[in-house]
């Protein structure tokens, strides 16, 4: 589909600002002298009063002579990869300037820059194309007060075409970043904007190389524009603030290596093909306030499995959700494809009219209880059954994953054991990679007829997976239930991956844990009018690994306004749920976060010591 994802916009022609008025004093000869190329000298810009940084950087600058300004209006470097330092201030006849911008096209093409550095702490604007096609650009440093850069402003193609630079330091906390700003910026590493209140059309367009795009402590920016992060192919994890209203056109499509996107609840229009070809996106949050997703929004993402839109009356458009390609070019709809909503309304008819699977949001519950039953352990969690003295049970093939963790008093398996049920139940891995004998979690018992790899592997994985524990609760110790986890539990209902969900999991106590299948709302329930729901608002559906049962007494309440909770089932056994900790996360990641090791490297080294 690389003929549908094509540039929809131009690069305009970049055309060079004359001044028409003089400040008193100044000749013209300093000022408007057109700029003629030398044979090994790259000029930009436009001539002002020189400032000769080095025998290979010339500067010239524009006076503001009533608030005793300097703007870098133009430039002249002679060399490869050359350092410019702009001054903080600039003495000219006397008098003492502070620099406070770049100038459009100051720098424009300027392929001999190599970086910009300096004392320069004053610069709130960046004007047109400053940067435009700076190629060996790597960074730039505008020096900050307080630890927050001054740029405020970050004009239209300022830094387009800038393949080298690498990170965006500077403008973190810019207020208005222009249209095609850093389009083509193929080296950033990331992407963190922490309170811009504007954002131009694909502003970040083909920023291949970032793994992270921050949006969400932007809480002014209320939409996302068109193209703004097309093609961002290597964007790992996508944040967005919690008041946008609107996804535009192909924003994010071609962001092929993010997996899951939450859609803030504001959200009530995503463009067309705003997520389209995003290869490896599983999950969708959606917002509950959506009312239209445009044409081919979600088209040609496989692993996208199921559409939730609670507004039955939703607009989808065409190809929107659930199609894909055939080789020969024609759109198919995916077989597996699950729509979910309620009543008879749009949403449904879509579904009917495509050919794809819908469901009612009320049968969710249901049907993820009846998904997870395959995947309990039919074993006590102690070290009889676990353990070897007392100790950890490590096969000499996991000694490698083992963290160093191996001659650690044993303390239960119940994260391993939990972890490789949300692994196997989402299809990461088999039962028969780490229990030959066996088809089933459910089957494996215990005793001596539980294969040696399979203490080595559930006990390797727990050691990984508590450790991580301690660092990650530490982000949940005010505020037990954040927004992103709960429409995370929610959307695991309706077949997003499973989650861990641990119960005080600590570095000296290894706590209880379950797998998480979902989060089933009062009014969705079909005993919401019962005495068990007062005061409450929603309850994790979740099974424990350790005690196969999926009865409400297993289930933990929770209250939106508050983010208190309780389970029945732990109060009984003693725990403090006012000091819990709750983990939801991918559990793949979990597993290797102390490994150092992809989860494909874990899995394939899993596979083949085990063979």
């Amino acid at each position: 589909m690389k003929h549908y994802l094509r540039k929809f916009i131009a690069v305009s022609a970049v055309a060079l600002t004359m001044i028409t008025a003089l400040p008193a004093g100044i000749g013209t000869s300093e000022l408007i002298t057109p700029i003629t190329a030398a044979a090994a000298t790259i000029t930009s810009g436009q001539i002002g009063i020189e400032y000769k940084v080095s025998d290979e950087v010339t500067l010239y600058f524009y006076p503001d002579m009533e608030n005793h300004h300097m703007e870098v209006w133009g430039s002249k470097i002679t060399g490869d990869n050359v350092e410019v330092n702009i001054p903080d201030t600039f003495t000219y006849n006397g008098e003492e300037f502070t620099v406070t911008a770049i100038r459009p096209h100051a720098f424009y093409n300027q392929t001999n820059l190599g970086s910009i550095r300096g004392s320069s702490e004053h610069i709130t604007s960046i004007g047109q194309g400053a940067f435009y096609g700076c190629t060996n650009l790597t960074d730039l440093y505008i020096n900050n007060r307080g630890g927050y850069s001054s740029v405020e402003y970050i004009g239209p193609c300022a830094f387009e075409g800038c393949s080298s630079l690498l990170s965006l330091g500077f403008a973190s906390y810019t207020d208005e970043i222009g249209a095609h700003a850093f389009w083509g910026c193929t080296s950033l590493y990331n992407i963190y904007l922490y309170d811009i209140k504007t954002l131009g059309n694909a502003a970040f367009y083909n920023c291949s190389g970032a793994d992270t795009i921050e949006l969400s402590r932007s809480e002014e920016l209320s939409r996302i524009p068109d193209h703004a992060f097309w093609g961002c192919s290597s964007a790992k994890e996508i944040h967005l603030p919690e008041n946008i209203y609107e996804i535009g056109v192909q924003s994010f499509a071609g962001c092929t290596n993010f997996t899951t996107v939450n859609i803030p609840d504001n959200v009530t229009t995503i463009g067309s093909a705003a997520f389209m070809s995003c290869d490896s996106l599983r999950n969708v949050l959606m917002s509950d306030s959506i009312i239209s997703v445009g044409d081919h929004a979600f088209f040609l993402c496989p692993n996208m499995k199921y559409f939730v839109s609670k507004n039955p009356n939703a607009f989808l458009g065409d190809y929107s959700v659930g199609w894909h390609l055939l080789d020969n070019g024609m759109p198919v709809a995916n077989d597996d494809f699950v729509v979910w909503s309620t009543g008879n309304g749009r949403v449904k008819n879509y579904a009917a009219n495509n050919g794809l699977t819908y469901h009612d949001i009320s049968d969710a519950a249901s049907l993820a209880s009846t998904r997870y039953k395959n995947y309990e352990w039919a074993k006590s969690n102690n070290a009889s059954a676990w353990g070897s003295n007392n100790k950890y049970y490590f096969g000499t093939y996991h000694n490698p994953y083992a963290n160093g963790y191996i001659n650690k008093q044993f303390k239960g398996i119940c994260n391993g054991l939990a972890v490789i049920s949300a692994l196997t139940s989402q299809g990461y891995l088999s039962v028969s990679d780490y229990a030959p004998l066996f088809d089933r979690i459910k089957d494996i018992s215990a005793g001596d007829t539980m294969p040696s790899f399979v203490k080595s592997y559930a006990t390797t994985v727990w050691a990984n997976s508590d450790v991580y524990l301690d660092d990650y609760n530490t982000e949940w110790s005010t505020n037990h239930f954040g927004k992103e986890m709960m429409k995370y539990a929610e959307n695991i209902t309706y077949g997003a991956d499973a989650a861990i969900f641990v119960i005080d999991g600590t570095f000296d106590k290894a706590g209880h844990a379950m797998v998480c299948f979902g989060l089933e709302f009062k009014d969705y329930a079909s005993d919401k009018n019962t005495a068990k729901w007062n005061g409450w608002d929603a309850r994790f559906l979740i099974y424990d690994v350790n005690r196969p049962s999926h009865s409400s007494y297993d289930y933990c309440y929770v209250n939106f306004s508050d983010g208190s909770w309780y389970c029945k089932r732990y109060l009984d056994y003693g725990y403090d749920t006012s000091k819990n900790h709750i983990s939801m996360t991918h559990s793949y990641d979990k597993m290797v976060s102390r490994s150092n090791m992809t989860p494909d490297e874990f899995f394939d080294a899993i596979r083949y010591n085990n063979s």
